[in-house]
């Protein structure tokens, strides 16, 4: 039998289990009466978002479900079409500006979009000038960015599902001041996590400074410990540029990151 790219276990679950779970949730979400709406499915592979919603929460069903069924229940209640519009330029320019962002700088050698922060070059002032919503809603324009073109463009690109990225958060220039983005960590992992998980293969934190210890402990607190076991913390040098090259050849990695 030929498998779609959702219908395959992921490693670690065998493929009958798996199968089996798929099966069970949709069962679930039709005694309730509820459908994934097609924006929560990347490249029209139902079965691939609830897989990531699977592995999210081990393959137990019963947190599965709650998790699902919530997600849902936010995209049909709580999520604001006014969300993606460009509203106000000015206003959308600097919260832009308080995270440099590159989505898609390069494709990994799997195939997956990189994205770079450049988190120590951000306007940082301006963390606290606006409110949750604000930054709430610039995450979600990023988020549904990433599934409607990036991961749209990289599953057309290898002619099988992608969506997954790589993402390398610059911490050249972090310092205590830093500590101004925690409340914007904050609203991106209670958003990203609950109803966008599973969606990092790998993430990489470069040209970590020795004061990035201190900051870590009060930043990692507010991430989805699922997301903080896929970070690796990296200080300037040919180690860092080893790692990286897992993800990327010389060739794609910038000056700032010892590229070729």
């Amino acid at each position: 039998m030929s498998l779609g790219p959702g219908t395959k276990a992921p490693p670690g679950f065998e493929q009958e289990d798996h199968e089996n779970a798929l099966k069970e949730l949709k069962s679930r979400l039709s005694a309730k009466g509820l459908e994934v709406p097609r924006g929560m499915i990347i490249g029209d592979d139902l079965e691939g978002t609830l897989r990531r919603f699977l592995v999210a929460r081990k393959y137990d069903m019963d947190l599965v479900d709650e998790m699902l069924s919530n997600a849902i229940n936010w995209r049909n209640t709580e999520f604001k079409d006014s969300w993606l519009q460009t509203g106000d330029p000015n206003k959308l320019k600097e919260l832009r500006s308080i995270i440099p962002v590159n989505p898609c700088f390069a494709y990994s050698k799997e195939g997956l979009p990189v994205m770079i922060q450049r988190i120590g070059k951000g306007s940082l002032n301006l963390a606290t000038k606006y409110e949750d919503d604000a930054h709430l809603m610039l995450q979600v324009q990023r988020m549904e960015y990433e599934t409607e073109v990036l991961f749209r463009e990289a599953t057309q690109r290898d002619g099988s599902l992608i969506d997954k990225g790589v993402s390398i958060l610059d911490l050249d220039g972090v310092g205590l001041g830093s500590l101004k983005v925690k409340k914007i960590f904050g609203v991106i992992n209670a958003v990203c996590a609950c109803n966008y998980p599973e969606r990092s293969r790998r993430i990489y934190l470069v040209n970590s400074p020795w004061i990035f210890s201190k900051i870590w402990g009060a930043i990692s607190m507010m991430i989805d410990p699922r997301t903080v076991a896929k970070m690796s913390i990296l200080s300037k040098g040919p180690e860092q540029t080893k790692a990286l090259e897992k993800d990327l050849g010389l060739e794609d990695l910038p000056d700032f990151l010892g590229g070729a």
